[in-house]
């Protein structure tokens, strides 16, 4: 599979993963990285993400499991603050982290608004 069989939604998608993946290795908070922690969740997350999105067929049922998938990272990152305060003070890895979750769950929402409107998908239906 390359970029061009991709439609705009799965782009999206997976572009947010990779932050997600990226985000784990960099400091959440003065605590150190967050793949010990609960980096490790989100990063399951985004590992399943992108087998959804590369060995599914791009159908609503896929898309709502990204988007929850999405939702699910973005949680489980700022929910992983001891204090609501703390946000602040939060390290590059959290903000990557939370950005590229918000980016998943917008690709879920996208696949689903294309799907009504075929000739906004942005790229050719692949094959798989």
């Amino acid at each position: 599979m390359n970029g061009d069989e991709l439609e705009t939604g799965e782009k999206v998608t997976m572009g947010g993963a990779l932050l997600v993946v990226f985000g784990t290795f960099l400091p959440w908070s003065s605590g150190g990285v967050a793949i010990a922690g609960d980096g490790i969740f989100v990063a399951l997350f985004a590992a399943l993400t992108v087998v959804l999105v590369t060995t599914g067929d791009w159908e609503r049922e896929i898309h709502l499991a990204v988007l929850g998938l999405g939702v699910l990272t973005v949680l489980v990152a700022l929910t992983s603050l001891p204090d609501p305060g703390a946000l602040a003070n939060s390290g590059d890895g959290l903000y990557l982290t939370v950005a590229g979750g918000v980016a998943v769950a917008v690709g879920g929402v996208f696949g689903v608004a294309v799907r009504r409107d075929p000739e906004r998908a942005g790229g050719p239906r692949s094959n798989r």
